[in-house]
């Protein structure tokens, strides 16, 4: 006779902060968080990782997909134009343009806010199921927010150069709204800019750099936590597709974890 609880079936069931998530209010629920609790498996939050010189080599990229990256970021605004147009020899990054066509797995685009009809010009017929991340980097883009997210497939919250366009004690007020608002409209946002600043010189973070990272993930609203601990499934969301794109969005949008399907059924 099978044990009711087999390894099989509840491999998947996910019972981090269990008790908590069944507390009626908010601060009930912060009084039964226990430390000892085990992690999800599945992860909501995408981790996005700029590749740069030191991070180039398919080796170290192999460790940081390892690590828990879900995106590679192309900066383009450092190095040469040579850099990023020769195809590395180490096969990591394989750009092929002519002219103004687009023959790449580009999956998103970072632009300015008000660039994105310019950058769809630019990316042009085949370019045109990547999309476009707006990146909000100055109080006009904070001002006109609503109708910048309206035209995008996302948002990036570009935090050090909107501490410098508006007071750097009203940053957060811009984040929380802007973060809000994403998820109200279902779309992607991107929180960047001195993430873990600390591990550019150190091997770990601080304790107070953690923390503030969690904040980011789990607060929308005061009830935030509590309401992902409650309302999240039981169990991932596996689907299965013949479409690569459409396995990495739904993996990158939706947190839905893809099976590539290659062979004939």
């Amino acid at each position: 006779m099978p044990k009711p609880h087999s390894e099989a079936g509840t491999a998947f069931i996910q019972t981090q902060q269990l008790h908590a998530a069944t507390a009626d209010t908010f601060l009930e629920y912060m009084c039964r968080l226990d430390i000892d609790s085990a992690p999800i498996m599945a992860r909501n939050t995408g981790i996005i990782c700029t590749i740069g010189f030191a991070s180039r080599s398919v080796e170290m990229l192999k460790e940081m997909i390892k690590s828990g990256m879900n995106v590679a970021r192309l900066n383009f605004s450092h190095g040469t134009h040579e850099y990023h147009l020769t195809p590395s020899s180490t096969g990591l990054l394989l750009w092929l343009w002519k002219q103004r066509d687009l023959r790449s797995g580009l999956d998103s685009s970072n632009a300015a806010a008000l660039q994105k009809h310019e950058v769809r010009k630019v990316l042009g017929e085949k370019g045109k199921n990547i999309k476009i991340i707006s990146k909000i980097e100055n109080h006009e883009g904070v001002r006109r927010f609503d109708e910048i997210l309206e035209a995008s497939d996302g948002i990036m919250v570009v935090r050090g150069d909107l501490g410098i366009e508006i007071p750097a004690e009203k940053v957060f007020l811009a984040q929380k709204m802007m973060i809000g608002r994403c998820y109200r409209a279902g779309k992607p946002v991107i929180c960047a800019t001195q993430m873990l600043e600390s591990m550019i010189k150190k091997p770990r973070r601080t304790r107070a750099e953690g923390s503030d990272v969690a904040i980011i993930v789990l607060t929308k609203s005061g009830r935030s936590a509590h309401q992902v601990a409650r309302y999240r499934p039981h169990a991932p969301i596996i689907a299965v597709t013949r479409n690569p794109q459409t396995a990495r969005q739904a993996h990158l949008y939706r947190g839905i974890f893809p099976v590539l399907c290659k062979d004939a059924v």
